[in-house]
């Protein structure tokens, strides 16, 4: 358990360290946000990904430790990547956040659609 909160930590942080971005700032509040939005399409990405996968190497995946760690830090860095990428788009801070308000009902509309399937 301990290695699976400290891959999810390390990929976290990885991002933030790399773009420095500021405590308590309004790119890290942004980006923090974010996170949950760019994680639901990081999410259908796997599962879609997860569909084309064999048996066995879905099997193991999920069931073995080393798998489910890769796993486990492969989503937190490629969703707080995404999300500290999204901050450092060059527009107004108000069309950012309008623009976060879209993505997110998109990430729901989507996560909705494929929790269906």
């Amino acid at each position: 358990m301990i290695l699976l909160v400290l891959s999810f930590a390390l990929g976290v942080s990885i991002p933030h360290i790399i773009l420095d971005l500021g405590d308590d700032s309004w790119q890290e509040q942004l980006s923090v946000g974010m996170f949950i939005c760019f994680g639901a399409f990081v999410w259908i990405g796997f599962r879609r990904i997860g569909r084309e996968l064999s048996v066995e190497s879905k099997r193991w995946w999920l069931n073995s430790v080393v798998g489910v760690t890769i796993l486990v830090f492969l989503f937190s860095l490629l969703s707080s990547g995404l999300s500290a990428l999204f901050v450092l788009i060059p527009i107004p801070l108000w069309l950012l956040v309008a623009f976060a308000s879209l993505l997110g009902l998109l990430a729901l509309a989507l996560a909705v659609n494929e929790g269906t399937r």
